[in-house]
């Protein structure tokens, strides 16, 4: 069985480095042979149909500093796992966020407008349609969709490792004559930055850490 370390939403440029420089100390230690990205890796804040503040800065700059910021953490975790390790980079919601708009507002432009590139770097594999569900050993990677733990492990009767909700768990189901297991990896975001401060209260349940899978089963690790 590989050993696979789930990075969870980073909301890029809102990343919390600290969180973040904790988790490429788990990387040295877990030693994983596959290290996904569980989508959200940027934020989109420009792009979200949401109120939004536009004093914090240009649509330019939010997507300038995020994509620099992706780019050092892929080279950060290839100069730390190694060239043996397999890396994933897939997409979550907010990583939709311009291509719904264009596909909303615009859609014949959408094919010179695209935004591909984005989520594209040397030595990783880019799964670009959110919607995809990828495979490792029988267990199911995605983003994410549902907000209630244990839904995407019921909705696909597989063990699921996702992100979405930032709120970390792990759940087990029996399933007629077998266990499955769903691991919510929770986040590595600035939880108190404006773009993330959607939520009904400051207060919030958002957990930072990430996944760990292999031949022990999956367990959720603090960052």
């Amino acid at each position: 069985m590989q050993r696979v370390l789930a990075v969870p939403d980073l909301h890029a440029p809102w990343t919390d480095i600290n969180a973040v420089t904790s988790l490429y100390s788990a990387i040295e230690r877990f030693k994983p042979s596959v290290l996904i990205q569980l989508g959200d890796l940027y934020d989109m804040y420009a792009h979200t149909r949401f109120a939004r503040s536009h004093d914090l800065c240009t649509p330019k700059e939010e997507m300038a500093e995020a994509r620099k910021f992706a780019e050092g953490f892929w080279k950060q975790c290839q100069r730390i796992a190694g060239r043996k390790c397999r890396y994933i980079q897939i997409l979550g919601n907010h990583d939709d966020r311009p291509s719904k708009r264009i596909a909303d507002k615009y859609p014949e432009i959408a094919s010179i407008l695209g935004i591909d590139h984005l989520f594209k770097f040397p030595g990783v594999e880019t799964i670009l349609d959110s919607r995809t569900e990828l495979q490792i050993d029988g267990n199911i990677y995605t983003h994410g969709h549902y907000t209630k733990h244990g839904q995407h492990a019921a909705y696909y009767g597989k063990s699921v490792i996702h992100g979405h909700t930032h709120r970390a768990a792990v759940i087990y189901i029996k399933l007629y004559d077998r266990i499955i297991w769903e691991l919510d990896a929770g986040h590595l975001a600035q939880d108190d930055s404006e773009p993330l401060s959607y939520t009904p209260t400051k207060t919030n349940k958002w957990t930072k850490g990430h996944g760990e899978i292999d031949e022990l089963g999956p367990r959720w690790v603090a960052d």
